[in-house]
């Protein structure tokens, strides 16, 4: 199967606007201007409104009223109307028929990658509008929500994320911590219910770290073998001092521990997980202020320094709903799902769980393989032969452009860790 690629960037138009140009097709190439759907005002609007809601979910399930009726004030930026201002700006006149014609051409599941250049500041402050809200009006449907068009972050930076060679089983580093002098957390629970759905499928092995703090975790890794996903659960935040996001471990007495997203890739160096889960708020988002790192976010950090993907929160998310997107998304990747499908799996469990929120489009993922295939099985040696190491195969990264664009593809071959693991351990 033939892989259908929808390549859109906007940027910077030489007239002091923005632009929509698809720079490659199934239907060619097309143009056409981009107006922002939102000021700053509206936008920081939206994100107080999505953070309250977020808030009235945890109040909620501390009540045990998971069935309340949604409280709060009405608000004009509904989740579809945001959602619809955000496909109509980028996808308009010639770009949308292009869209709809490219469509129709491609075949199979259709991938939203939306590319950024953080360095671009005259771009970059794109990535911060809440794309996966996209509201397709034709189809009356969240493109998010739908396994078929899974929405994906793809940053430019140098250098391609290599395919681990992968041999079952599936090794998870499930970290967990909630110090005292932080608002608490359920961190006990959702790691119960987390590792209790992962336990139950095959070709899997969890190592619970709860309530971790960083000399803990740096003994964990250099005594045992390589994880191939690290699962954080905690608070996000970001260093006043030195403006990187952090992870908030905890110390031994119990305080809060922050763990810079810089300073967590040194944690990790030479043990190259290919998967980060950041149950934390705000993991997903950088910070644009002048003169500042562009690559501060704990996700772009993560991203920048090789990790394949990376799964983070754009906004406070709360714990119920982090335990339900988190059961969803692996029950999925197990089962034989995409890493981008589970993710709309996992979106979609909070979406059933709270009907008139927004918290679903939370969770954010970044992917830095081209055909979304985070591990490659080893091919079995002739009998007789000593199988050699094989070295990491990567693929060769696309040309880089300036600000920010969508690729929408087909995928084809193997992409999930399943696949993976039936075709390794298992004969037919």
């Amino acid at each position: 199967m033939s892989v259908g690629i929808f390549e859109l960037e906007i940027t910077r138009d030489g007239a002091g606007g923005y632009c929509s140009r698809v720079l490659a097709s199934p239907a060619g190439e097309a143009s056409a201007p981009f107006v922002p759907p939102f000021g700053p005002e509206e936008l920081a609007d939206l994100r107080r409104a999505w953070e309250q809601d977020a808030q009235r979910g945890a109040a909620r399930a501390a009540r045990n009223l998971a069935a309340e009726a949604e409280e709060g004030e009405a608000t004009d930026l509904t989740p579809e109307i945001v959602g619809r201002r955000l496909f109509e700006a980028a996808f308009t006149g010639k770009v949308r028929s292009c869209l709809d014609e490219s469509r129709g051409k491609a075949a199979g599941a259709l991938r939203l990658m939306l590319r950024i250049d953080l360095e671009r500041n005259d771009a970059a402050w794109i990535s911060d509008l809440p794309w996966e809200l996209l509201y397709d009006p034709d189809r009356s449907k969240f493109m998010a929500l739908d396994p078929s068009t899974p929405i994906i972050r793809w940053l430019e930076v140098q250098g391609m994320a290599r395919q681990v060679s992968f041999r079952p089983p599936l090794r998870i580093l499930l970290l967990a911590a909630s110090p005292t002098d932080r608002l608490p957390l359920e961190i006990e629970e959702e790691a119960r219910r987390l590792e209790g759905e992962i336990r139950r499928r095959p070709g899997i092995e969890v190592r619970r770290l709860v309530p971790a703090t960083v000399a803990e975790v740096q003994r964990v890794l250099y005594r045992e073998e390589r994880f191939h996903v690290v699962h954080f659960m905690g608070h996000g935040e970001l260093d006043p001092w030195t403006g990187f996001g952090c992870l908030v471990f905890q110390t031994s007495g119990r305080e809060a521990d922050l763990l810079s997203a810089e300073l967590l890739g040194d944690l990790f160096c030479g043990r190259e997980p290919s998967l980060f889960v950041l149950n934390a708020c705000e993991t997903a988002r950088s910070r644009f202020v002048p003169g500042a790192n562009p690559f501060a976010g704990v996700a772009a950090k993560l991203v920048q320094q090789g990790a394949p993907a990376v799964v983070a929160m754009q906004l406070p998310i709360a714990d119920q709903a982090a335990i339900l997107f988190s059961e969803a998304f692996y029950g999925a990747l197990v089962n034989g799902m995409s890493m981008d499908a589970a993710v709309a799996e996992g979106r979609l469990a909070i979406r059933c769980a709270r009907r008139n929120s927004a918290e679903w489009a939370t969770p954010v993922l970044f992917l830095r393989t081209r055909d979304g295939r985070l591990f490659e099985a080893p091919q079995p040696a002739p009998i007789g032969q000593v199988e050699p190491q094989r070295q990491p195969e990567q693929s060769d990264p696309p040309a880089k452009r300036g600000g920010m664009r969508v690729t929408i593809g087909t995928v084809n071959g193997p992409t999930t860790v399943a696949e993976q693991v039936n075709n390794t351990c298992y004969s037919k």
